[in-house]
């Protein structure tokens, strides 16, 4: 797609040929690990909710969930060189599973404060609002 010489545009081209191939990986990753921490298959239910008393269990998502974190902070850094509201995600994030990894686990998936899982749907609205996806039509 030609663009303009104009910087918003050039910047909003970056962010479209950077943002969806790489937030696809990334998401892929970081939906497996969430999925992990709600659901705990068992011998009778495959779908069981996660209960969370597998210490090794939810410690392997945690660990999941900070190596998607490497990724993830890379790719803001890369998105907000482009568009400054980008900027701010990555910090967020650091701080929810920073909090989740000292015990307070409500901190991966809660919906009343800036938890992991909030904190990827807000940067992933954003996102698609950017680059003009409807909502859906990612997957």
């Amino acid at each position: 797609m030609p663009y303009r010489s104009d910087p918003a545009d050039m910047a909003l081209h970056g962010v479209r040929v950077l943002g969806f191939p790489t937030t696809s990986r990334v998401a892929e990753r970081f939906g497996a690990a969430c999925t992990e921490w709600q659901v705990r298959p068992t011998r009778l239910d495959a779908m069981a909710l996660n209960d969370h008393t597998d210490w090794r269990w939810d410690e392997r998502v945690l660990r999941t969930l900070a190596s998607v974190e490497i990724s993830f902070k890379d790719l803001c850094r890369q998105l907000a060189d482009r568009l400054a509201r980008f900027d701010g995600y990555a910090d967020r994030y650091s701080s929810a599973l920073s909090k989740a990894v000292a015990g307070q686990r409500e901190w991966v998936d809660a919906p009343d404060r800036d938890s992991c899982h909030i904190l990827w749907i807000q940067f992933h609205e954003d996102l698609l609002a950017t680059l003009g996806i409807p909502r859906g039509s990612d997957t």
